[in-house]
């Protein structure tokens, strides 16, 4: 960065300088106003200003809310949020509860378990993720259970009523 000797303005070019061809020279008495004062410190120097106070307000040092990471380092003002962690028991849930399409009551009843394990996890830990899927696949399970135990009835009323059906070609 350029610094002007002490000497001279420092609004004004350097002695024996040249403007670029096709460039005008500086009108005379280009500068600051006469009167003012010249700058007390040389351009590109920061300010002598005083250090922050060290958190008057707001959080304690080293706090972050739920969801959020830890600061660096004590003092830090702004924390980067973190992402939710999905609860594996919930992904298994959904995939097991997709499953009884295929394999039936067969997964329907691991689907409820793990659902109902996944959701007793998440409520202990907010920061878990997966609630909906969860949900789904209890969803599923359950369907799956309800539909094996209706066809299971059905096949039990069809085997009471005599199995065998009478029909008559006299007129």
């Amino acid at each position: 960065m350029y610094q002007p000797p002490s000497d001279q303005n420092p609004n004004q070019p350097p002695p024996g300088y040249e403007p670029p061809p096709g460039y005008q020279p500086p009108p005379p008495g280009y500068g600051p106003p006469s009167g003012y004062p010249p700058p007390s410190q040389p351009y590109g120097a920061p300010p002598n200003y005083p250090p922050p106070p060290a958190q008057p307000y707001g959080a304690p040092p080293g706090y972050a809310p739920p969801g959020y990471a830890q600061p660096a380092y004590p003092g830090t003002p702004y924390v980067m949020p973190v992402g939710q962690q999905s609860n594996g028991l919930a992904t298994a849930s959904l995939v097991l509860g997709c499953l009884i399409f295929i394999f039936g009551f067969l997964t329907g009843i691991p689907a409820v378990i793990t659902g109902h394990m996944a959701l007793g996890r998440i409520s202990q830990n907010p920061m878990l993720g997966g609630k909906g899927m969860a949900i789904a696949g209890l969803i599923l399970g359950y369907l799956s259970i309800l539909g094996s135990v209706c066809l299971v009835a059905g096949f039990i009323a069809a085997a009471n009523s005599g199995g065998a059906t009478t029909f008559s070609t006299s007129p």
